[in-house]
């Protein structure tokens, strides 16, 4: 800390990024009782940077009365001093009018957030923000106060799952307006519900990509508000991808991946990774009626899922799979329902999938060849 003062000591008037590598994990310890040597912000350079566009630094610095007006990248990586509150960092991104990216690691625990004194933000540059290991009411509470008019890319990722019903409501409040705005700009969106990764939003048009990650939320809160910012989302919504159930720790269901995949009536294509209720959605998407099932809710109404992927190791549900499929190449072959949507077989799985996965493999080939055969004849007939 005492050479970063000494280096720091002077004015830096043409400075334009400024890079302060992390601490050694065998370093921070012996930094943890120096938070009072960490310095001010006015104290590196003497507060005298006009031309920083990027700052990178692994401690809060503690932001008084000092202002970046040209600064566009700030990265904070918390290793060492005092953490700041939801108030010092909003008071901090109102001193950097300029700001594109933000990115913040840091324990923030901010019991009094929801009595803050700072009025909210409006960050008009603000392209890309990612913040790690809040707390959930901290982060609630600073989202809530930002007004984020043309961000393009947003990740959040909290230590535990998020499972309290009342605090993902505060979240998903202060995240309907983001959702709402790139999905009301999107030609298509595309969902992942992934175990590890957790719930994965894009949103495309002809010539730009936005994108929402939450890690560590409850998929069934996340769609569940993401449905109701806006109609555009379940219009829009061409492409599923569910990966290890869409996060079992998360307590999501099948039950549950039904009920939403039920209400993305305008789904093109669906793709399911290694998921435990891969069969029993596979079956009540397909309407197999092999399963003891009941039929999808809405059937009828699937005119728009054109194909179904099955990626990942499949062993678990080979047996069943294999039943829906063969039901599935009857269908297409006795013409028995009509929009009967396409499967593939992803190459890959585990190094037991090799022989019952061939045997799905030659299912889906013969039942494409009767779809095949079928626009054949409907040719000729022309």
């Amino acid at each position: 800390m005492k050479d970063l003062k000494r280096i720091t000591q002077h004015h830096a008037l043409r400075l334009k990024a400024f890079l302060l590598m992390p601490l050694a994990e065998n370093q921070r310890e012996s930094y943890a009782g120096l938070a009072e040597e960490i310095p001010m912000a006015k104290e590196l350079f003497q507060g005298q940077m006009p031309k920083l566009e990027l700052l990178k630094i692994p401690y809060w610095l503690k932001w008084d009365e000092i202002a970046y007006p040209k600064l566009k990248q700030l990265h904070i990586k918390y290793c060492a001093g005092d953490l700041p509150s939801v108030e010092n960092l909003i008071r901090m991104m109102s001193a950097c009018p300029m700001l594109e990216s933000l990115s913040i690691s840091a324990p923030v625990h901010d019991r009094n957030s929801g009595f803050l004194s700072v009025p909210n933000l409006n960050l008009a540059h603000l392209q890309i923000i990612r913040i790690e290991n809040f707390e959930y009411l901290a982060l609630a509470s600073l989202l809530l106060r930002l007004h984020l008019p043309v961000v393009k890319t947003v990740g959040i990722a909290l230590d535990e799952p998020l499972q309290d019903n009342a605090t993902m409501g505060v979240f998903m409040t202060a995240m309907k307006p983001v959702i709402q705005r790139m999905s009301d700009l999107a030609e298509t969106i595309s969902v992942g519900l992934d175990q590890k990764d957790g719930v994965q939003l894009a949103f495309y048009t002809s010539t730009t990509h936005t994108s929402i990650k939450l890690s560590n939320f409850r998929w069934t809160g996340v769609m569940k508000a993401a449905m109701s910012a806006s109609k555009a989302f379940l219009e829009r919504t061409k492409y599923l991808k569910v990966t290890g159930g869409g996060g079992v720790r998360l307590s999501s269901t099948g039950t549950e991946l039904v009920e939403l995949v039920t209400s993305l009536r305008f789904l093109n294509e669906m793709t399911l990774d290694g998921s435990p209720n891969s069969a029993e959605l596979l079956s009540m998407l397909l309407n197999a009626g092999n399963r003891d099932v009941q039929p999808l809710k809405g059937a009828a109404l699937w005119q728009h899922l054109m194909a179904i992927e099955l990626e990942g190791c499949l062993c678990d549900e080979m047996d069943d799979l294999l039943l829906i499929l063969e039901e599935w190449k009857d269908r297409r072959k006795k013409k028995l329902q009509k929009c009967l949507p396409h499967i593939s077989i992803r190459p890959g799985g585990c190094g037991f999938c090799g022989y019952l996965r061939r045997a799905l493999e030659r299912l889906v080939e013969e039942g494409e060849q009767c779809s095949e055969a079928e626009s054949d004849d409907e040719a000729e007939g022309q």
